[in-house]
This record gives C-alpha cells, structure tokens and sequence, in this order.
C-alpha cells in the first residue's frame, strides 16, 4: 500500500473518532443540563410547650443507610428493582439537609430552650441524633409517592457510654400530587414534616431524668 494511500485512510479514522467523541460530549452535555437538584423544606412547626422539656440540646451528625446517603434521588421501580435517579437529586448529603431541618424544626416547637451545633463549645447534659433509614421515590404501589423514614435519638452527654433517653421512629409515605417536575421534592417535603411532627409528639410525652 502506498504512503499517500495510508495517510489518507488513518486521516478518515482520525476524523471518525474525533467525530464520535464530539457526538458524546454533546449529548453528555445535554443530559448533564436536565439535571435539577432540590433542598428538602419542612413545614413550620406550631409550639407544642409553654415551657421547654429541656434546657437545650446539642445537634449532632445524621447519618443515612445505604443507599440513602446518595446525592442521587433513590428510586425503587415497579418490578421492585432499586435504582439511582440519573436526573435529580440533593444539594448535599440528605442525611445533612434533613439534619438541618430537623435542628429548625425542633427550634420552632419549643420543646428545647436552645439547641447547639455539634461543633459548638457549649456542652449540654443531652444531644440529639439522627439516622436516615429510608428516603426512596416508590413506584411499586397504585400511585407514586415519596417516602421517609427518620429514626431519632436523645443521647446523655454526661454518661461514659452516651447513653440512649429516648429512641423514636417514625415513617410517613405521600402520594406524588402530579406528574410536575417538582413533584417528587414537594412530596418529600410533606413526608419529612410528618415525620419530624411525629417524632416531636413523641418527646413532648417522653420522660428525662433532668
């Protein structure tokens, strides 16, 4: 084969390929700007108290089963397959944003007279921990809906071992109200402030050794 020839066909194959990875770059692009991210809202809390429970609370880190620590929406199918949502997801780690919620919305029912951040100086006798057991779209059921499931607990401080006052749990699942693009997030939030209302009833009935 000739020189000339051979240039010329490695220089189609050049074109070919560069032609290929442009053609992806271009549709990762596009995929890439139909992603939307969401921050979880909960609604305001009303006081439950005319006196706080206790005197404060310090927020401690949240953690999140796997695969709910995912940025990711989890989605479980209708063949109950559970899988990544490629197009929408958090802000942040939700474990983190739902712990965020959870301090304000504590805050608003006054069942606490101050809560601290974890990094903050302060040493409360109590501090309050959460775990994110489920955070999922289900699609299995007769409609969509938006499930969460929140474990909290109330931690003593002062005891070597850190020990467990009080243990609740709570699960609220919401049917999607639409096909919307923020559907999905709307529910959530209706979720996250059925399951922060519950859990507060619960601490308003619980007992503490102060």
């Amino acid at each position: 084969m000739k020189l000339g020839v051979l240039l010329s066909l490695v220089s189609v194959c050049c074109i070919l390929v560069a032609g290929c990875f442009s053609a992806g770059s271009s549709a990762q692009k596009k995929a890439d700007a139909l992603k939307r991210t969401y921050l979880p809202v909960a609604a305001s809390a009303a006081p439950l108290l005319e006196r706080p429970l206790l005197p404060a609370i310090k927020l401690r880190a949240f953690t999140a089963l796997s695969p709910y620590d995912s940025l990711q929406f989890v989605v479980r199918r209708a063949n109950g397959e559970t899988v990544l949502d490629y197009y929408r997801g958090w802000v942040a780690a939700p474990q983190d944003l739902i712990r965020s919620q959870t301090g304000r919305y504590f805050e608003q029912t006054g069942l606490f007279a101050a809560i601290y951040d974890a990094s903050s100086g302060t040493q409360p006798k109590w501090g309050l921990e959460g775990t994110l057991v489920e955070c999922f779209l289900d699609y299995q059921g007769a409609e969509p809906a938006a499930q969460i499931t929140l474990r909290l607990l109330v931690l003593d401080e002062e005891s070597v071992a850190f020990n467990v006052v009080v243990a609740t749990q709570a699960t609220a699942r919401v049917p999607l109200a639409s096909q919307g693009e923020d559907a999905a997030v709307q529910a959530f939030n209706v979720a996250l402030s059925q399951v922060l209302a519950e859990c507060a009833s619960k601490f308003k009935t619980a007992t503490f050794n102060k």
